[in-house]
C-alpha cells in the first residue's frame, strides 16, 4: 500500500508539471486538427448514411444505430429491448441461427448487438474482398429477424440466471441500487436486461412488436466505413433502401424527479467482507450546453487519477484503492455518481471524507487544476476519433443526442475557450451535496453504528 501512496504522489507531480506544456501544444493541435472526411445522405425511406473511406486496411465496416433503448421498454415488460436486439441475429426469414453463425464465420468475422438504455445498435467487421457477402448478411439479420419462440425461451432462461446471479457482484449490484434510488419510477432505475418478473411476461408477440415499431429506417443511422467504392456505396443504398419507412411514435415518459426518503440507504446482505458505498445525485441531458465543462470538472473531482478524491479519501487516508466519480449523462436526465468501497470498520470515516472533498469542491477549483483538467481531456481526445470506426461510431451518437459536429471539429478549440470563472460557476449550480444520496451496501450487523451517526437512514435486506 505505501508503494502505491508514493507511485500516486510521484504521478499527481507529474501530472501538474505537464499540464501547462500539454495545453500549450493543444493549442497547436487546435490549429493543426481537422476530422477524416466522411459524406453523408438520407434516403428516401430516411435512412441516414455516414460512409467514411479508409484504405489504410483491406476492411469493412457496417454500424446501425436504432434509436430505441431501454428507455422505451413498455411498463412491466422491461428487458424487451435489449432481448429484442439480443435475438437478432438468432434466425431470419431464410437462415436459421446456426446457418448465420456459420456463414459469418466463414468469413472470419461475427455480428454483435448492444441495446443500452437509450440506444441499439448492430456491427459486423469484415475483409474488403467479403462486403457483397457482409452487406448480405448484415441486411438480412436487421431486416429479416424471424424471433423463432424456442430462441426467445432460451433467452429468457439466460436472462433470467443473470439477473439471479447480479446480488453476487457487490460493485455492479450496488449500481443497481443506486439507480433505483435516483431513477424511482423512471426505466433508468432498472437494469436494460429488466427484471425476473418482467422478463418472465416477455411473450413471442411483444418481441415482433418491439421491433416493427422501432427498427425502422427513419428511426436509424447507419454508418460504411473502410475501403469503400462508388459501386459499393451504391449496393449499400439499394441494400437499404428496401427498408419500409413507418411512422416511429415513442410514448410520452416521466421527466425523473429527485427522490424522497432518508439520504442514506443501507442495504444488507449478510456475509459481506467489505462494503461499497455510492453517492448520487440526478444530473444532466446529453445535449446540456453545460456537458463539456461539467466534463472538466469531473476531472478534477474523480474523473481522473490525479483528482481530489483519490489524493484525499485514498492516498492521504489509506481508507479505499479506488474511488471516482463520473457524469453519465443520457437522453433525460442521467446521473452523478460517486462509487467506492472500504473496510466495513472505515465506512463512516470514509462517507465523512468524502463528503467534506464534495464540500471544499463546491467552492471551485484553481486555476492550476483547470488548466491540469484541460491538458487531461484534450490528452485523452485523439484516441476518440483516431480510427474510422471509432469516428463514424461518435458521428452517430452525436446525431441521436442532437449535439452538432463541431463538438469534435471545433474539441480543443472548445475546451481551450473554457474560463475558470465558467467552470466554477457551474460546480456552483449542479453540485448539490443536499440532494446527494447515499447507499452503502454491506453487512448490516458491520456497520450499522457507524451509519447511525451519520444521519437519518433506512435499511433494506436482501438475501
Amino acid at each position: 500500500m505505501k508503494k502505491l501512496f508514493i507511485a500516486a504522489v510521484v504521478l499527481g507531480s507529474i501530472f501538474s508539471a505537464i499540464s501547462c506544456s500539454s495545453l500549450k501544444k493543444s493549442t497547436q493541435s487546435a490549429r493543426d486538427f481537422q476530422l477524416r472526411s466522411y459524406q453523408e445522405e438520407t434516403l428516401a425511406n430516411g435512412l441516414k448514411i455516414i460512409f467514411i473511406d479508409d484504405s489504410a486496411l483491406p476492411k469493412i465496416s457496417l454500424n446501425l444505430l436504432v434509436k430505441v433503448g431501454a428507455l422505451n421498454d413498455p411498463s412491466s415488460l422491461e428487458g424487451l429491448n435489449l432481448m429484442t436486439a439480443g435475438l437478432l441475429d438468432q434466425g431470419t426469414a431464410t437462415r436459421s441461427a446456426t446457418q448465420l453463425a456459420d456463414e459469418f464465420a466463414q468469413l472470419g468475422t461475427q455480428v454483435s448487438q448492444s441495446g443500452d438504455y437509450d440506444y441499439s445498435t448492430v456491427v459486423t467487421h469484415g475483409l474488403a474482398t467479403s462486403k457483397e457477402k457482409l452487406l448480405e448478411l448484415f441486411t438480412d439479420v436487421v431486416m429479416n429477424p424471424s424471433f423463432q419462440g424456442k430462441e426467445i425461451e432460451r433467452v429468457k432462461a439466460e436472462t433470467t440466471a443473470a439477473l439471479k446471479q447480479m446480488v453476487d457482484n457487490p460493485g455492479g449490484y450496488a449500481d443497481l441500487k443506486m439507480n433505483e434510488v435516483l431513477f424511482a419510477s423512471h426505466p433508468y432505475a432498472l437494469p436494460t436486461m429488466g427484471t425476473e418478473a418482467s422478463v418472465k411476461k416477455i411473450r413471442q408477440a411483444d418481441v415482433n412488436r418491439h421491433y416493427l415499431r422501432y427498427y425502422r429506417p427513419n428511426n436509424s443511422i447507419l454508418a460504411v466505413t473502410g475501403q469503400l467504392t462508388n459501386e459499393f456505396r451504391k449496393k449499400v443504398k439499394d441494400a437499404f433502401a428496401v427498408w419500409q419507412y413507418q411512422e416511429v411514435n415513442s410514448p410520452s415518459r416521466i421527466t425523473p424527479a429527485d427522490s424522497e426518503g432518508a439520504p442514506i440507504l443501507l442495504v444488507s446482505k449478510a456475509g459481506l467482507k467489505q462494503t461499497q458505498i455510492r453517492w448520487g445525485q440526478l444530473g444532466i441531458r446529453r445535449s446540456d450546453p453545460a456537458y463539456m465543462k461539467l466534463r472538466l470538472a469531473n476531472i478534477v473531482l474523480g474523473g481522473a487519477f490525479a483528482s481530489r478524491l483519490n489524493q484525499k479519501v485514498r492516498d492521504d487516508l489509506g481508507l479505499t484503492y479506488s474511488i471516482s466519480s463520473h457524469f453519465d449523462a443520457r437522453q433525460d436526465l442521467g446521473s452523478f455518481e460517486i462509487s467506492t468501497f472500504t473496510r466495513n470498520e472505515k465506512v463512516g470515516e470514509t462517507i465523512r471524507a468524502t463528503q467534506n472533498v464534495i464540500k471544499e469542491f463546491r467552492k471551485g477549483i484553481t486555476s492550476k487544476e483547470l488548466a491540469a483538467a484541460k491538458a487531461y481531456l484534450v490528452g485523452q481526445f485523439p484516441a476518440v476519433v483516431e480510427t474510422s470506426d471509432r469516428l463514424a461510431s461518435n458521428l452517430m451518437i452525436l446525431r441521436y443526442y442532437g449535439v452538432p459536429d463541431t463538438y469534435l471539429s471545433d474539441f480543443f478549440k472548445n475546451v481551450n475557450s473554457i474560463s475558470l470563472s465558467d467552470v466554477n460557476s457551474i460546480i456552483d449550480q449542479y453540485i448539490q451535496p443536499q440532494k446527494m444520496k447515499v447507499l452503502v451496501y454491506a453487512d448490516q450487523e458491520k456497520v450499522v453504528s457507524q451509519i447511525k451517526e451519520l444521519g437519518p437512514f433506512s435499511v433494506k435486506t436482501v438475501q
